[in-house]
């Protein structure tokens, strides 16, 4: 349908066809990105310059899940451990 839009020179059905196509794609989470021109390759390389840049620690899920859980006390409304 896309290139049949293209075709007869409707760049905006054509356009909207082709995101269509791309959404209905059995990867259309990955097609999407690439669609609205998004790199997740170049993404994650500024996002780890920008950790690096601010310095932000590096921690392993391990790391991350050993923190104390936290609840919420009604009586006092405030979160505790």
């Amino acid at each position: 349908m896309a290139v049949d839009c293209a075709h007869d020179g409707d760049a905006c059905d054509a356009q909207l066809w082709g995101f269509m196509q791309t959404v209905f794609d059995a990867e259309a989470r990955e097609g999407i990105l690439q669609y609205i021109g998004f790199d997740k390759d170049q993404i994650a390389e500024k996002a780890k310059a920008f950790e690096q840049g601010v310095g932000v620690p590096e921690l392993s899920l391990a790391e991350s899940k050993a923190a104390p859980s936290m609840t919420y006390d009604q009586g006092s409304r405030r979160f505790r451990e």
